[in-house]
């Protein structure tokens, strides 16, 4: 059985998802946690917040994460988010919910991956599409 922590990372709260399932392709949805991203004066503050919330195992005990945050993603491991008074930089002790195994992407990247779910079978049209000649 695989655990994934899934993480999006906002200006006014965090969240933060944990999955578990046979493989990555076949993930349920176990439990999730809000926490205003404020209160953190780091990442790392931010995931002893978590270790310390209801969520379930310690961070550091999944198999992978992924963690969505707004603004641009250097080298897929480092971002100085929008709205945020701190920067998230995986090289840096404690930031890194488990190493070698933690990926930092942009949170419209996170969006368009999960196009590819099967969430999007319950998708519903807001406004319809309108063709555009150009």
């Amino acid at each position: 059985m695989r655990t994934l922590l899934a993480a999006d990372i906002g200006g006014t709260n965090s969240r933060f998802a944990l999955f578990t399932g046979p493989s990555s392709h076949d993930l349920t949805l176990v439990k999730r946690v809000w926490l205003p991203t404020a209160q953190a004066r780091s990442f790392a503050e931010l995931l002893t917040m978590l270790a310390a919330s209801d969520l379930g195992p310690d961070p550091s005990q999944v198999d992978a994460a992924v963690i969505a945050v707004a603004g641009a993603v250097e080298a897929g491991t480092r971002c100085a988010p929008v709205n945020i008074p701190w920067n998230l930089d995986l090289a840096r002790p404690g930031e890194a919910v488990v190493p070698g195994r933690t990926w930092l992407i942009n949170d419209f990247v996170a969006q368009a991956f999960a196009c590819r779910t099967p969430v999007m079978d319950a998708a519903q049209l807001v406004v319809p599409p309108a063709p555009h000649a150009h």
